[in-house]
């Protein structure tokens, strides 16, 4: 049978304290931090404060005869033994040989720290060579989740609770893309907790799944040629552009700060025209260093580690020749920056990333450029323009240069030829029209068939 009690500890007297006796046990009564009047026990030696934990522990008889002292962390009593009840009861069903020896881990690991047992499973992943990137998402999707359901223990988590919360996150605006994200963490989570024993079974297989394709806030679309020059444009002379506006006459403005604020243009337009003409993503284009960029190579290649790939492989990305020239003349300018009036050797800037200070997220500032451009978010069918639409633009430029898919997958990293088909080979009716064109034309179609009905 389980017993409730309170640990004790020990606490300095406050100075002011006004020391009694009450039926021969000392006390002291002093104002709190909370300038509320407290009283309290003292020692037996008078010498210090006696207090009590504000949670309940319990006292447990564990299945091998053995006892265990285990802190609820229930502050209620009522509550903290309804909680030795449920513990004494699973020792007991140990003792009577009803759970399986897997059953008998998971009621252990139940009680465990869930902020522990997540770092657990990060680690193993970091263990099993997945990418940082991909390591840092579960990690944000399992903390914001555990936060907003108030989840401490193994034990805490369930199905329902999480299906309610994406649920009521869709209503709320969040996209069915990122709501799913959410639901393969946690069912990839859930099949760790069972295949290390931490679970008897997956406590949340089968979570709520969402339509993505039914979701058009999602649905990209390429941007056209005119559009991507425009684009690579406004963003290189936006910074000191808007300053000046902000700001008034260039006479204002140190040339320290111009050329800052060019030097972060030309950054960020190159980092766009990279994306545009590599397919890489933007968390992967921040990983490439000066070390990375091989443009001396032949051919010339971006190497993109496999910790910092999605697909955790790794990969070389080839270059367009006017793509090169372009890194080749940043690179120049970019290490010049970096050693000042410093002589930097060969390999000095290796570890520096390859484009200055680019943010880690980019959405803002790039809704800004498009503003800036005239260049419209969303189409009249709600397809919308961000920065992994310049990803998109890439695939459908190779079809649009009539790369076939089997290549196309390849650039693209895709795991199938599916994936690159269907989702960033969006061609407009510009790309049909000649097909259409061919068709025979609607004249000849009335001569034949006059022709044939003898006319």
């Amino acid at each position: 049978m389980a017993t409730l009690f309170k640990k004790t500890y020990t606490a300095p007297i406050p100075e002011e304290a006004e020391i009694f006796t009450r039926k021969g046990i000392e006390f002291a009564r002093y104002k709190g931090r909370d300038g509320k009047n407290r009283t309290e026990r003292l020692t037996s030696d008078g010498s210090r404060l006696l207090l009590e934990t504000q949670t309940w522990y319990a006292y447990i008889t564990l299945a091998d005869g053995g006892y265990d002292k285990i802190n609820t962390k229930c502050k209620d009593k009522a509550t903290a033994e309804q909680f030795a009840i449920s513990l004494q009861t699973e020792q007991d069903k140990i003792r009577a040989g009803v759970f399986s020896k897997k059953e008998v881990k998971a009621a252990k690991h139940g009680r465990d720290s869930l902020q522990k047992t997540v770092e657990a499973y990060l680690s193993s992943m970091t263990a099993r060579g997945k990418a940082v990137t991909t390591v840092k998402e579960f990690r944000r999707y399992l903390e914001v989740t555990c936060k907003a359901l108030g989840w401490k223990t193994v034990k805490d988590i369930d199905k329902v609770s999480i299906d309610a919360y994406l649920e009521d996150q869709r209503r709320n605006g969040r996209g069915a893309r990122s709501c799913n994200a959410y639901a393969v963490t946690w069912v990839a989570f859930g099949n760790w907790l069972m295949a290390t024993d931490r679970t008897g079974i997956n406590p949340v297989s089968g979570l709520v799944r969402f339509d993505e394709r039914a979701d058009r806030r999602h649905q990209r679309r390429a941007f056209t040629l005119p559009e991507l020059e425009l684009l690579f444009k406004t963003a290189e002379e936006r910074p000191l552009k808007e300053r000046l506006t902000n700001r008034g006459s260039k006479a204002k403005l140190i040339p320290a700060t111009i050329d800052k604020l060019k030097w972060l243009g030309r950054t960020r337009a190159i980092a766009y025209r990279t994306l545009a003409y590599t397919g890489l993503r933007w968390s992967e284009l921040r990983s490439i260093t000066i070390g990375t960029a091989f443009l001396d190579a032949e051919p010339a290649f971006l190497l993109l580690q496999s910790e910092n790939e999605k697909n955790s492989k790794g990969s070389r990305i080839p270059l367009h020749a006017d793509l090169r020239v372009a890194l080749m003349e940043y690179r120049e300018d970019r290490i010049k920056r970096l050693a000042g009036d410093c002589t930097a050797f060969p390999g000095a800037f290796d570890h520096e990333p390859f484009f200055d200070e680019l943010p880690v997220k980019m959405s803002k500032v790039f809704n800004q450029d498009l503003e800036a451009a005239g260049i419209s978010k969303k189409d009249g069918a709600e397809r919308v323009l961000d920065v992994h639409a310049l990803r998109t633009t890439f695939g459908t430029m190779l079809a649009r240069a009539g790369v076939g898919i089997t290549t196309a997958q390849r650039l693209m990293r895709h795991s199938t030829p599916a994936l690159t088909a269907n989702v960033y080979t969006v061609l407009e009716l510009t790309d049909t029209e000649q097909a259409v064109n061919a068709l025979p034309k609607m004249e000849s179609i009335r001569e034949e068939k006059k022709v044939s009905s003898g006319e």
